[in-house]
């Protein structure tokens, strides 16, 4: 038996302890029970230390524990996480969960220093948890790990570093924080200057702490006792969805240093009668809160004034100013007395929920409206459905061509029809219309794009889909659809039956006679694919015979079944993969790795004809991606998910172009240092082989495998933004990503100082050159010449070192150890005289350089379990796409 162990007060007293509170101006600290205040103190009677003794907060838990109380008395079942999302709850194992009288007590195989997300959120169920107790060493919580809870009052660890978003968002009973990194009021967990969360019981006006630089996203989210906000000078930014959903904020004062506002931070404030305070940011009418976006890598068109945010308490008109030139998502959201809106002669993009949850507004005037005054659109892209009133069925208009992203998302309408002209509709077009009962989709329509653009409308009953052929999809994204019947001409009903694209739509296929359509007019004239049984096949090119096996998953897009029939499908996927092992260290060591290849048959070839299997597209300048989720699918044809975390998925876009992407995820609970997470680079074949190889090397080996930082350096770019910089030192530490940049140029403090002090490496001229990670200044590099330069040269010696050290961890795990001297002995082979001689000779800085990495703030497993998946890095023709900059 465990002897239970008693605190200074015990657990019990937490029953007679509603809340403690800080009154803002005066510091009084206020004891409640049964709502009525018992006690009351000021800081000047009493110590700090004093007060968290009378509220039985323990001065030092066990570094392997964690102690919580729950309502119910009951143990809180932390297996929770795993079986929802399949994420570890902790960064250690659980020895022991027990409940004993007054508390519970998880009892770890050693100190526990991350906690990880979701795992005490009321999204896993929780509602019963009403106080926690957190050893000083946890360094990490993760988004949404205690939120919802019924929490009063969180002791913030000691050793707390790094928070996501806001762990406690939804926490409505928490009214303080105690311990480190909490401002002086007890309202704010502070990390950096940055405002991470707030406690928010009984208050309904609040400055914010001076001294706070930031305002991280979520901190003031949901806040419903909140009735205006003053931000403090000082403050340069605020986050996504800072205080989004506060619904009873009437009033925001924003300071005259803020620099950067996202889009969504006031998202759903629909309270609000004015912005006041720095002018840069709202209208002269105080009425439109507006943001600067500096868009030039991803559309120039959009770079300028956007319009995020619509006061217009009262208002039943409004006319939007000249100068704007973009509405994101949500900009007029939740305004019932708008009747009327006309659009400015400078705009140039609508994001499809700009008039979430406006039922009134009859008809929308101006420029870039539809004929029949309804709708937003630019060049026959219908963006966004306005005009709802009292319309329950709705003709799309003659001229349009395209229907955006979210355009009809969430309206009332019970039927939908079109011409025959709509060629693509994007995704979530028509979701979550729980009215939509019909739907009649053009005979011209080529490609579903992106998500379900019918999810969430459970009630539809016909889509008439008069398409002959099946417009390209390839969605995993899925609803249950009771009463649901899709018709499909009769003639190419086998055609759709088939198609791997439609099978989770199969059962709903109806065989149909259209008599006003003649087949032959919208038959493609270019080759489509009917034959889709190599779809999904893999065949494995390279087994691991030393080691656990390190996984490389090959595949391509835009290829159709006639192309992996013939073989030219195999022979990109062996080119590709003989050119994973023609540079070092990757050619010595070829025997730790596996390789496979699955065949993926898209409907058509190339990327003329509408969407592929895998939806790859080609953004601005030589960015490319595609469906990160649907590759991971493919990838677990081939390897478990367990072995995705560390896997490598090189995707070849079947295009002769030069272009490059790596989408490199966050790690999945894992710490450690040697480039940790899954990753999926992108980019096109090529007819010029040197060209091709230099994508594999740069894009899959260096960023996809290694985590290596980009050398380019370009003038125009300056120097790195701080704030750039401290994210890219949080992945060196803890991951191990980007090894071959560091930000001093001081020779015995730079990353790989151990080199330059080697005589045995003076011939590769290594030293410290500024420029990296494409930034002209602040940033640099080890060598003049390398593959992540010029993608040609070699890797240097730090990268070098890099990919040695995780091809060694993956073959032989985490007891394996890094010895210096053997990396040395192995690295002979590139400090002969042919080897410095390639690396060193001149090279030509590429024409165009390609695409920074993408980095997803997520792991792949929620990329690829969610249903509203983070699109904020797939650039498209929608302004929440695009991240918010600096003024």
């Amino acid at each position: 038996m465990r002897t239970i162990r008693k605190t200074p007060i015990i657990f019990g007293i937490l029953s007679l302890i509603a809340l403690f509170a800080f009154a803002k101006q005066e510091k009084v600290i206020q004891i409640f029970r049964n709502g009525e205040v018992i006690q009351e103190y000021t800081l000047d009677e009493i110590d700090y230390i004093e007060v968290n003794e009378r509220l039985a907060v323990p001065e030092q838990i066990p570094d392997d524990e964690i102690w919580y109380v729950m309502s119910d008395g009951q143990v809180y079942d932390v297996t929770l996480v795993t079986q929802s999302y399949g994420n570890k709850p902790f960064d250690r194992e659980v020895v022991s969960n027990e409940y004993y009288e007054d508390h519970g007590v998880i009892k770890f195989d050693g100190p526990v220093t991350r906690i990880n997300p979701y795992t005490f959120g009321i999204v896993r169920g929780n509602r019963n948890m009403t106080a926690i107790y957190l050893p000083d060493c946890i360094e990490y919580i993760g988004r949404s790990a205690f939120s919802r809870c019924r929490l009063t009052t969180f002791r913030v660890p000691k050793n707390l570093q790094t928070t996501e978003n806001n762990p406690f968002y939804g926490s409505e009973n928490l009214s303080s924080f105690i311990g480190e990194h909490v401002s002086d009021d007890g309202r704010c967990l502070i990390l950096d200057g940055c405002i991470k969360a707030f406690a928010p019981k009984g208050i309904t006006s609040y400055i914010t702490p001076e001294g706070a630089t930031e305002i991280g996203a979520y901190a003031f989210f949901r806040c419903d006792e909140l009735v205006s906000i003053e931000i403090n000078e000082g403050v340069t930014s605020i986050g996504g969805d800072a205080l989004a959903e506060s619904v009873n904020i009437k009033s925001i004062t924003l300071p005259e240093s803020l620099e950067t506002l996202h889009s969504y931070a006031f998202r759903e404030c629909n309270a609000i009668e004015g912005f006041y305070g720095n002018e840069n940011f709202h209208t002269p009418d105080n009425q439109c809160l507006i943001a600067f976006q500096n868009v030039d890598h991803w559309n120039p068109e959009l770079t300028g004034t956007w319009l995020i945010n619509f006061a217009g308490k009262g208002i039943t008109e409004y006319t939007i100013p000249e100068g704007i030139v973009a509405m994101d998502h949500y900009a007029f959201s939740g305004k019932p007395e708008l009747e009327s809106v006309t659009l400015p002669n400078s705009l140039k993009s609508v994001a499809g929920q700009s008039f979430f949850r406006c039922p009134n507004i009859a008809e929308v005037n101006g420029p870039h409206t539809t004929s029949d005054h309804k709708s937003i659109a630019f060049d026959n892209v219908l963006t966004c459905f306005v005009a709802i009133k009292d319309i329950t069925s709705y003709h799309i208009p003659a001229e349009i061509t395209k229907i955006g992203d979210f355009a009809f998302k969430d309206s009332w309408l019970e039927e939908i029809t079109m011409d025959d002209n709509v060629t693509e509709i994007a995704g979530y077009a028509f979701a979550w219309c729980y009215n939509l009962k019909s739907l009649t989709l053009s005979a011209a329509l080529k490609s579903f794009t992106d998500y379900n653009p019918i999810i969430g409308s459970n009630n539809l009953e016909s889509i008439y889909m008069r398409s002959p052929i099946p417009p390209s999809y390839s969605c995993d994204q899925m609803d249950e659809f009771p009463n649901l019947k899709i018709y499909v001409p009769e003639q190419t009903y086998d055609l759709y039956v088939n198609s791997p694209q439609w099978e989770a739509f199969k059962q709903y296929f109806v065989a149909y006679h259209y008599d006003d359509l003649n087949i032959e007019d919208y038959m493609p004239d270019y080759y489509y694919s009917t034959d889709y049984s190599q779809n999904g096949t893999v065949e494995i090119l390279h087994s691991a015979t030393v080691g656990e096996g390190i996984d490389i998953v090959l595949m391509g897009d835009g290829f159709s079944d006639r192309q992996i029939a013939d073989g030219t499908y195999r022979n990109v996927m062996s080119t590709m993969a003989d050119n994973l092992f023609d540079e070092e260290p990757y050619k010595s060591f070829k025997e730790m790795f596996n390789v496979y290849v699955v065949n993926v048959v898209s409907p058509t070839e190339g990327y003329e004809h509408g969407a592929t299997a895998l939806e790859c597209f080609f953004g601005g300048g030589t960015l490319v991606g595609g469906n990160d989720a649907k590759c991971f699918s493919y990838a677990q044809k081939a390897i478990s998910s367990d072995r995705m975390d560390e896997a490598l998925i090189v995707v070849a876009m079947n295009q002769d172009t030069y272009a490059g992407t790596c989408y490199m995820y966050y790690p999945d609970n894992v710490t450690g240092t040697y480039g940790s997470g899954a990753s999926i680079a992108y980019f096109p074949t090529s007819s010029d082989i040197e060209t091709f190889s230099g994508l594999v090397h740069h894009e899959a080996l260096g960023h996809g495998f290694a985590k290596l930082a980009d050398e380019y350096t370009y003038e125009w770019m300056g120097a790195i933004p701080d704030s750039e910089k401290y994210n890219l030192m949080q992945q060196q530490n803890e991951w191990g990503w980007c090894k071959n940049v560091d930000f001093t140029a001081d020779l015995s403090a730079i990353r790989w100082s151990h080199f330059i002090n080697d005589e045995r490496y003076s011939a590769e001229n290594i030293g410290a050159f500024e420029g990296g990670l494409t930034y002209w200044t602040g940033v640099w590099r080890p060598t003049e010449n390398s593959i992540m330069r010029y993608n040609t040269g070699g890797f240097n010696a730090p990268s070098r070192e890099a990919i040695y050290y995780r091809i060694h961890k993956l073959a032989y795990g985490d007891d394996w150890t890094f010895n210096y001297e053997d990396f040395v002995a192995y690295d002979a082979v590139n400090r002969s005289e042919e080897a410095l001689r390639r690396a060193n000779r001149n090279h030509q800085m590429p024409a165009e350089p390609l695409h920074a990495p993408v980095i997803v703030k997520t792991s792949w497993r929620e990329a690829q379990s969610s249903s509203n998946p983070d699109r904020s890095n797939r650039p498209i023709a929608q302004p929440s796409a695009i991240p918010t900059n600096t003024k």
